[in-house]
């Protein structure tokens, strides 16, 4: 083999690829708008007069959390046993179900939403080939409806 081979410079990307580099403060936005979201709470809940974190926050907290954290565990034992087809169907469940758990503490319409979660996470597990589409539509297009009816219900 030649050394000249060596020498040889690659093409450069076009122009417009080039400012798709990965950028370490992406990372920032997502940190901004959880910040912007507690505090658009925060002055929501100050104007109503209401407290922010009382005790049924609390509580919806802790109920929506033990199926959460029982979903991640679970999910984690898919991986180890190299089940990885059934984690997205997993994560429609048992977010479902934690909604449910906390619908107790909260609006009585989020039950609807984790109805719909859960039988999407069973279609999910059914229709294993389908779950990524199923997962998006639970996780997007189930949460931009749900949001817009919240709005229209509760905020406008």
């Amino acid at each position: 083999m030649d050394d000249d081979d060596d020498d040889i410079d690659e093409p450069s990307p076009p122009e417009s690829l080039c400012s798709l580099k990965y950028n370490n403060n992406d990372d920032d936005g997502v940190f901004n708008n959880i910040a912007e979201l507690i505090i658009g709470h925060y002055k929501n809940a100050v104007k109503k007069g209401e407290q922010i974190w009382d005790l049924t926050a609390k509580r919806m907290l802790f109920n929506f959390s033990i199926p959460m954290l029982a979903g991640g565990a679970y999910c984690f034992i898919l991986f180890s046993q190299n089940h990885v087809e059934l984690i997205l169907p997993a994560t429609l469940l048992f977010y479902g179900l934690a909604l449910l758990n906390a619908s107790k503490y909260t609006v009585d319409d989020i039950k609807y939403l984790g109805v719909l979660l859960v039988l999407l996470g069973l279609f999910a597990s059914l229709y294993v080939d389908k779950a990524l589409l199923l997962w998006g539509i639970g996780f997007g297009a189930l949460h931009i409806v749900y949001g817009s009816f919240m709005y229209f219900k509760y905020e406008k």
